[in-house]
């Protein structure tokens, strides 16, 4: 039989709602006070006093001595309380009922749904006296074992090793996660150093690390280290740990887990391998193009490599300089030269299909096609042109590679072969019948032929002997410049003399008589000069101005200086002049303009006169009008 306390004992959920009534004597709230915040059982004035209860409650656990009405009608209680993460029990007791005579009335009742247990009420509601509730001690083990259970669970189906290490760093819980991790059953090891499971190096690397973290009592996370399994392998773990304490604040250990992050790093350093090779295979391709392209542009020939698709993907800049293109944003096709006029050898239209990159595209390979490209300026451009095909393994085409070599100027040098060869076969053979003609003639008549007859017959044969001597002298001269063979014996030469003395003792050339030495009235200095050879330069400009010009018509060598800097030569006809697209290379072998084509020679005399002036560090240079003759000069440095 309880006796009637005028005492209130509720049990409240960690929210502060009211879950069980466990004793009402006055009868003031019952059944209906379930599920009810606790706040609202205080009287409207009340409740900012029982929320500062429930808060203190919590945050200490166990509190006492708070006064409270609950109730409209009821008077005021004595509260104490004790609260447990999972549950908390709050008394009221009316001022004048001892704590002993309430816990006993309490005991007695046979609630076993009390959920606080008397050692956590302060130690002035403590009494040894009282006896420990049952029904108290019962909930609280129940609860206490579900909750290990609980973390029990979590920890060990978990893919992480919990573990826990004292003061010490001396594991004194491990979960048998370890076992799977490294191999060790949780018992081997218990009272052990982490850096002890790590390679001696790593456990080095790491002491400093630990032992700061330590004395800073700091929480860690993902720390990576390396330990070694049971079975030697090494294996990547991932630590984090914190710091707890004792109720009396003390430092007692950490708590944290391991993960295995083995697999990741090793993905990791595939990955980083991989990256490595892919930027080593990048710089050797970057390398490989660098070279390709200083290889490409170092050629005379122009390369380009077109897809399948027609589409250029590369092309060296002697390729865009025959073709007379530059690089644009887009690129270029083969289509894009679809409007190029591109011929055969027979001056006819290559059809778009025929040509060199159209064929590579269709997989034909070939060497050196000969077309010719007409410029828009109506310019001619010869081409050798080869072709290959790249194919895939299944044989289609993927790339054309095309070079273009640019032959104008071998086909040029050709056609004055050509000429060359005509004009030195008909201009030998033309002194040379003189000769066999007047030698016959003198062979046949020795005896008839008079003084006068005899003298112009061995004259002609004197005079062609020495023109073609004299072709024969420019072809050897020529030779010689050209190789370096020739060599100039230098000395101060007076230029005025050795012009007048040419003018006055050529009596093989001509016509004599046309010409006209005239030099400046200053005196002229002296000039380095190998006489014999700036001889045969003098010679062979007059020779050509008897040749252009029309009989009897006067030739005018004048001898001065370039503004008092160099000495200077000139020599002017009054001939048929030289067009203007002919002055920049009448000076070339075998050149010879249009309008010489009927004067004997082999095309050499100017270009030998040229080489001799530069041998002399001198220039030579030409003027000319048309129908109105020409003048050519020549400059040579003083002494």
């Amino acid at each position: 039989m309880k006796e009637d306390t005028g005492g209130l004992a509720v049990l409240c959920s960690p929210e502060g709602i009211v879950r069980r009534v466990l004793r009402d004597d006055r009868g003031t709230f019952g059944e209906p006070a379930i599920g009810r915040p606790f706040i609202s059982l205080a009287a409207e004035e009340g409740r900012a006093q029982a929320a500062a209860f429930l808060a203190k409650l919590h945050e200490r656990g166990r509190l006492h001595g708070w006064r409270l009405r609950l109730g409209a009608d009821s008077g005021a209680l004595r509260l104490c309380g004790a609260s447990t993460p999972q549950a908390s029990l709050i008394i009221g007791m009316p001022p004048d009922v001892p704590d002993e005579a309430f816990l006993r009335q309490l005991a007695g009742s046979g609630e076993d749904e009390v959920a606080a247990i008397h050692a956590l009420l302060e130690p002035g509601v403590q009494k040894p006296c009282v006896p420990v509730l049952p029904a108290q001690a019962d909930y609280a083990e129940q609860a206490r074992r579900e909750s290990e259970q609980r973390y029990r669970d979590l920890v060990e189906s978990t893919s992480d090793w919990v573990w826990e290490v004292d003061e010490r760093l001396r594991y004194t819980y491990v979960s048998p996660r370890v076992r799977e991790m490294l191999g060790y059953d949780p018992g081997e090891v218990l009272g052990r150093s982490p850096l002890e499971l790590m390679p001696e190096e790593e456990a080095r690397r790491l002491a400093p690390l630990v032992s700061a973290t330590v004395a800073e009592r700091k929480a860690f996370e993902a720390l990576e280290n390396r330990n070694r399994r049971r079975d030697g392998q090494e294996v990547v773990l991932e630590t984090s740990g914190r710091p707890f304490f004792g109720p009396d604040g003390k430092f007692r250990g950490y708590r944290g887990i391991d993960r295995d992050i083995t697999g990741r790093k090793q993905v990791e350093e595939a990955r980083s391998q991989l990256l490595a090779q892919e930027r080593q295979a990048r710089a050797a391709a970057q390398r490989h193009a660098a070279q390709l392209d200083a290889l490409l542009e170092s050629m005379t020939e122009g390369v380009a490599i077109v897809e399948a698709s027609g589409r250029v993907v590369l092309m060296n800049q002697p390729f865009r300089h025959i073709l007379g293109i530059a690089e644009r944003p887009g690129g270029w096709t083969v289509d894009d030269f679809r409007d190029f006029d591109v011929r055969g050898l027979d001056d006819r239209p290559l059809p778009f299909e025929q040509r060199p990159s159209r064929r590579v595209l269709r997989g034909e390979s070939f060497a050196e096609q000969e077309v010719v490209l007409v410029r828009s300026n109506g310019a001619r451009v010869w081409l050798l042109v080869s072709g290959s095909a790249v194919r895939d393994e299944s044989g289609e085409v993927v790339l054309a590679i095309v070079v273009f070599r640019d032959v104008t100027r071998l086909r040029g040098l050709e056609q004055a072969r050509e000429e060359w060869i005509h004009i030195v076969s008909h201009d030998l053979r033309n002194p040379l019948a003189v000769i066999m003609g007047h030698t016959d003639s003198v062979r046949r008549h020795l005896g008839a032929l008079g003084p006068d007859q005899l003298a112009r017959a061995t004259e002609a044969i004197l005079k062609s002997a020495r023109q073609m001597n004299a072709m024969i002298q420019d072809m050897v001269d020529s030779a010689g410049l050209e190789s370096g063979t020739l060599e100039l014996h230098l000395r101060p030469l007076d230029l005025v003399r050795l012009v007048s003395e040419v003018a006055e003792r050529a009596d093989f050339l001509d016509g004599r008589s046309r010409l006209k030495v005239e030099a400046v009235d200053e005196p002229i200095p002296p000039v380095a000069a190998d006489p014999e050879r700036l001889e045969r330069v003098v010679v062979n400009l007059v020779t050509n101005a008897l040749k252009y010009s029309p009989p009897e018509a006067p030739i005018a060598i004048r001898i001065g200086t370039t503004g008092g800097r160099q000495a200077m030569v000139s020599v002017s006809d009054r001939g048929v002049g030289i067009p203007p697209e002919d002055l920049t290379r009448v000076f070339d072998r075998f050149y010879r303009a249009r309008t010489a084509k009927k004067a004997q020679g082999i095309g050499l005399g100017l270009y030998i006169a040229r080489l001799l002036v530069e041998g002399h560090g001198g220039r030579i240079w030409v003027e000319s009008e048309l129908g109105k003759g020409s003048t050519f000069f020549f400059s040579l440095p003083f002494a």
